[in-house]
């Protein structure tokens, strides 16, 4: 291990942070524990620790989740962009079709995330 990872471990530690006994899945140095969060001190990823393959699709839902989320977004500003140049009334119905399933499904992905925000047991 190099000094300055050790370092950063050493300064988790006088902060307050718990070093653990699993180790990260890429740099394979100890993780720890600071403020709720499992961290690497040497990649500076966030880990979450799981137990079983229940647990690891309920952890990883959330992050497709939000990534579907900002994916739908994305696509909609660029619709938005095309909607603006466009003038054929035929192309701009087959845009507003378009655009009505794009909101459909960031509706449908935000009410799925609520929902999963107030299933979650508060710590």
């Amino acid at each position: 291990m190099s000094d300055e990872v050790t370092k950063k471990m050493a300064d988790y530690l006088k902060r307050g942070a718990t070093m653990l006994s699993e180790e990260c899945p890429n740099c394979h140095v100890p993780l720890f524990r600071f403020r709720g969060e499992t961290l690497c001190p040497k990649c500076g990823a966030r880990v979450i620790l799981v137990k079983s393959d229940e647990e690891m699709v309920a952890a990883r839902t959330p992050i497709i989740l939000e990534d579907v989320e900002e994916t739908v977004v994305r696509k909609i500003r660029e619709l938005n962009d095309v909607l603006k140049r466009e003038t054929d009334v035929e192309e701009l119905g087959q845009l507003g079709s378009l655009l009505s399933t794009w909101l459909d499904v960031l509706g449908k992905i935000r009410e799925i995330r609520r929902r999963g925000l107030e299933e979650r047991p508060s710590k």
